[in-house]
């Protein structure tokens, strides 16, 4: 009895914030879960918080407490798309609902990944308030993130209070996390953090089975993964111009997700004629979607050069390096972090139609296509979401220890 009393005093409670509903696994919640999950074999007790989960989603957070012991509660409140008087609304039922979880449990350590940066702001309040170790997880920076939404004079006036707003974040937490090397380079220059301790923590998924076949390179076929959430991805601009790639006839793209802009891409390819070309396949379950990225023959990361996109590395670039495929991308900086500046598949983002001319040149290439699958799945060995999990481990330690 002595030794499970020890055993359960060394047990830490973490307090896990996301902001997206636990289910349906999408992208930035798959990768938040993957990690709870790699986090459970530490011995850690964790209670996730989150916005309200749907009805028909229940059943996964019921396997989450029988199967792990992870505690869901689902109880906030996000929408960015409400009024003014809405959103102050929200921000007074969140902070209530936050302030009773963290007063009515005994926690060790609050890790919180934005955005919006507003439930961050108030957590970090109640943290120090109650004397509870905070971690902030940013995945996409506050103030670089309104710089690329809006513009004029509400751009100025929002980038100023989101830094305003981060600034408070950083200087009350213990420890940050952020998604590579360009970002947390960017924030240790800009934000004067040099006292944190800091941990580069990539959104790696598990490799999957999946059987890679010739498919792809007998039928040009392009694919596409994520969600169609605003003009920044590039999927609208790569439509208008989709006649430019070669025999565009007999070329497929497969467009994998779902989001607010996809009527509005649906709309353009009426428009151009490219209803026989353009696939969209809505959501799929991952290992099904995965399979159409390994029988492609290019997978496609066709970003706008903006503030947050020059600092960002999304999960789809390690998807698709994981299936062994070419990533059509622009050279953007946390993109060449991971691939390389001379990687066959990087076209120069500033250059009009650069993008069609590198696919061009792929296509006339099987052999370059081959070359490069080989190079990018080899990168991909480099990475594993053990170890990025492991540096979760790692900074908690640190916090607990200071």
């Amino acid at each position: 009895d002595s030794v499970k009393f020890i055993f359960l005093l060394s047990v830490k409670n973490i307090l896990f914030i996301i902001p997206t509903p636990m289910f349906p696994l999408g992208t930035s919640n798959f990768n938040s879960f993957r990690r709870i999950k790699g986090l459970m074999k530490y011995d850690y007790k964790i209670i996730i918080v989150c916005p309200k989960i749907k009805y028909s989603q229940l059943n996964n957070v019921v396997n989450l407490k029988n199967n792990y012991n992870i505690e869901v509660l689902d109880v906030l409140f996000l929408n960015a798309n409400t009024g003014a008087k809405k959103h102050l609304t929200s921000i007074f039922f969140n902070c209530k609902q936050l302030k009773n979880i963290i007063e009515n449990n005994k926690l060790d350590l609050i890790h919180i990944v934005n955005p919006p940066d507003i439930v961050p702001f108030i957590v970090s309040a109640l943290a120090i308030k109650n004397k509870i170790p905070f971690i902030f997880h940013i995945a996409d920076p506050g103030p670089e993130s309104m710089a690329t939404i809006f513009s004029g004079v509400k751009k100025h006036i929002l980038v100023l209070i989101s830094s305003i707003i981060e600034k408070i974040i950083i200087n009350r937490s213990n420890g940050l996390i952020t998604v590579n090397n360009v970002l947390r380079e960017q924030i240790v220059k800009t934000r004067n953090v040099s006292g944190h301790d800091f941990k580069v923590v990539y959104n790696v998924p598990e490799r999957i089975n999946i059987q890679n076949s010739n498919k792809g390179r007998k039928i040009k076929s392009i694919v596409y993964i994520g969600t169609l959430s605003s003009e920044m991805i590039g999927i609208k601009d790569f439509l208008y111009n989709y006649k430019k790639i070669h025999n565009w006839q007999e070329t497929i793209f497969n467009i994998i997700g779902s989001g607010p802009h996809k009527n509005e891409l649906e709309r353009i390819c009426v428009e151009n004629n490219l209803i026989n070309q353009i696939v969209f396949k809505g959501h799929l379950d991952y290992n099904q979607a995965m399979q159409i990225v390994a029988d492609s023959s290019l997978a496609l990361l066709p970003y706008r050069d903006t503030p947050l996109t020059r600092i960002s590395l999304p999960t789809k670039l390690f998807e698709y390096m994981n299936a062994s495929k070419v990533i059509v991308c622009p050279n953007l900086p946390g993109i060449i972090e991971i691939l390389g500046i001379q990687n066959q598949g990087i076209y120069d983002v500033r250059i009009n139609d650069a993008i069609y001319d590198k696919i061009n040149k792929l296509f006339n290439s099987k052999y370059l296509i081959l070359e490069t699958e080989q190079i990018n799945y080899n990168i991909s060995k480099k990475y594993n979401i053990n170890n990025e999990v492991q540096k979760i481990h790692e900074l908690y330690n640190t916090v607990f220890n200071t």
